[in-house]
């Protein structure tokens, strides 16, 4: 074969048996082979392969162009597109000819890149209420980069670039919400989901005090998107309980005292949108109180003086005192119609005699409103 290309003379001279001999002389032209080669760059996966043909002629005119992507696909164009169907690293081929019959390949390599996989969640949506999505995108490895952008449209004309943003919704209803994220080899994709925005339960209730100190508290709740709720509730007191009705005894120990206790409801329903509802309240005592000493005779004209029971919100109410011996000295059923206070005392005196220095009883029963 010849290593360069040229016009050869070349000889061809035949002997036969006898010696005899002739020699026969043609010029041989010998074609430049033509140059294959092409350019190409690696690619994101769904994308067309940037395949652009370089291929130089010398003595001939190219016209046949073979090529082979790696992928079980070929072309016969000078400059073909290709998509290829998976990710990963390919071989491209191609194979020239010219008018002289001369032809020549190469081949080089090209890297598809797989597109980052573009997912994120919302735990629940409820209307007001800054709803926390989370981007769970992944990558492919050893091929797949890093994911360094993200673009969120949230359906209702706002819009963030943080990996886990949070929005708020001002409008219940039904919002097409979308994700794109981009990794550090320029691929790109994205993702959109309907996500439902929620009406939230509107929590209220109402109370009624029964009876010493006992309040019952009733759910009047309205509903939002979710017609079943769960009802928690903090009593102010450091307890708590759950239902819809409830019943708490306060424990207000102080004569004639008013406390004031902070109640709050916890609704949440069954898309877990969350309401809550405080309200303050009072709570009177209901105790009576018996003194357990007194001095009739002493300084001054104070209670000290007389045997005074307390009390308030009375409805009947009947006192006894008795002697060591059972006898009885003193009694009342007199209370006040306004509070319900016991009205009477004893000043230490039966029939107008000072009784001596003593241990006495006393014996009472009382009902109150």
């Amino acid at each position: 074969y010849y290593l360069n290309p040229g016009i050869y003379n070349a000889s061809l001279i035949v002997t036969d048996s006898s010696s005899c001999s002739d020699t026969i002389n043609h010029n041989i032209t010998v074609d430049s082979l033509p140059d294959a080669q092409f350019s190409v760059s690696d690619i994101c996966l769904g994308y067309s392969t940037p395949v652009s043909n370089l291929s130089n002629e010398t003595s001939g005119v190219i016209n046949v162009w073979n090529w082979d992507f790696g992928d079980g696909n070929s072309s016969s164009l000078e400059n073909p597109n290709h998509i290829y169907s998976n990710y990963g690293i390919y071989n491209i081929s191609l194979s020239i000819g010219d008018d002289n019959g001369c032809s020549r390949d190469t081949t080089m390599e090209i890297v598809v890149y797989p597109n980052p996989i573009p997912e994120f969640t919302a735990p629940y949506l409820c209307l007001d209420d800054a709803v926390n999505f989370t981007d769970i995108s992944t990558i492919i490895a050893p091929l797949g980069e890093t994911i360094i952008s993200w673009a969120w449209d949230f359906g209702n004309g706002s819009s963030s670039s943080d990996q886990n943003p949070s929005v708020l919704y001002d409008t219940s209803g039904s919002y097409m919400v979308s994700l794109t994220v981009l990794d550090l080899n320029g691929c790109v994709d994205s993702i959109t989901n309907s996500v439902i925005v929620y009406d939230n339960a509107i929590a209220d209730f109402e109370y009624i005090e029964l009876a010493f100190n006992l309040v019952e508290f009733t759910d009047l709740t309205l509903a939002g998107s979710s017609a079943m709720w769960d009802v928690s509730w903090s009593f102010g007191d450091n307890s708590s309980a759950t239902g819809l009705t409830v019943q708490h005894e306060y424990d207000v120990a102080e004569y004639n005292s008013v406390s004031y206790f902070t109640i709050c409801e916890t609704v949440v329903d069954a898309n877990l949108c969350t309401d809550e509802f405080c309200r303050d309240i009072e709570i009177e005592s209901y105790s009576l109180w018996i003194p357990n000493a007194f001095s009739p005779e002493g300084q001054g004209d104070g209670d000290e003086t007389k045997f005074l029971p307390k009390g308030k919100s009375l409805h009947t109410y009947h006192i006894q005192i008795f002697d060591t011996w059972g006898n009885l000295m003193w009694e009342s059923e007199s209370i006040n119609p306004d509070d319900g206070s016991p009205l009477e005392y004893w000043d230490g005196r039966v029939n107008g005699i000072m009784m001596p220095q003593d241990v006495y009883v006393w014996e009472v029963e009382a009902y109150f409103s």
